[in-house]
C-alpha cells in the first residue's frame, strides 16, 4: 500500500461502524495530525474513533466506533 503525506476527513469518513482501516504514513509527525484530524472529525460528525499508532511501522490503525445511540439499540 502507499504512504500518504496526511489522512484526511473524506478517508475518515469512508470509515464504517465497527470498522477497521490502517493508513501507511509518511512520518510521525503525519501520524500524530491524523489522530488529532480523528478526534476533530469525530466531533464534528457525532462519532468517535479510536487511533492505534505504530511510529516505528508509521501507521495509524483507526476503527469508527458507534455513537452513543447505536450502542443502546
Amino acid at each position: 500500500m502507499e504512504r500518504k503525506d496526511k489522512l484526511t476527513r473524506e478517508d475518515l469518513r469512508s470509515i464504517g461502524v465497527g470498522e477497521t482501516k490502517t493508513f501507511y504514513l509518511t512520518d510521525a509527525a503525519a501520524i500524530m495530525s491524523a489522530a488529532v484530524n480523528a478526534a476533530q472529525t469525530g466531533a464534528i460528525d457525532g462519532c468517535k474513533f479510536k487511533c492505534n499508532r505504530d511510529y516505528v511501522e508509521n501507521t495509524i490503525t483507526v476503527t469508527k466506533l458507534p455513537n452513543d445511540d447505536e450502542r443502546e439499540a
